[in-house]
């Protein structure tokens, strides 16, 4: 089991930082820091991964990220929907895709 906690207090400038817990066995571990404020986030389960779009630090964001189980990585994509934050993000198991 997966468990990715954002911290992202509505009231401060910044999140906080991001853990994941693995098993009930094992300590958290820290999996982002400074993760974009009211980003949309959603996990792929065709693919295993953790995706996040946009968000907010001092402009709106427009960048897609994995969560690959030990680090964020950036993709790429040769369309992508423009820059917002509070998005609601979810995954289509008929359709096998995440809908922004």
């Amino acid at each position: 089991m997966l468990l990715l906690v954002l911290s992202c207090p509505a009231v401060v400038a910044q999140a906080g930082p991001a853990w994941i817990w693995r098993s009930a066995a094992q300590a958290p571990g820290v999996a982002g820091s400074s993760l974009p404020l009211r980003c949309a986030l959603a996990r792929d389960l065709h693919r295993d991964q953790v995706v996040l779009f946009g968000g907010r630090r001092s402009v709106l964001l427009d960048g897609t990220w994995e969560w690959t189980g030990t680090a964020w990585h950036r993709r790429e994509l040769a369309l992508s929907p423009p820059a917002r934050n509070a998005a609601a993000f979810a995954y289509d198991p008929q359709n096998r895709c995440l809908l922004l």
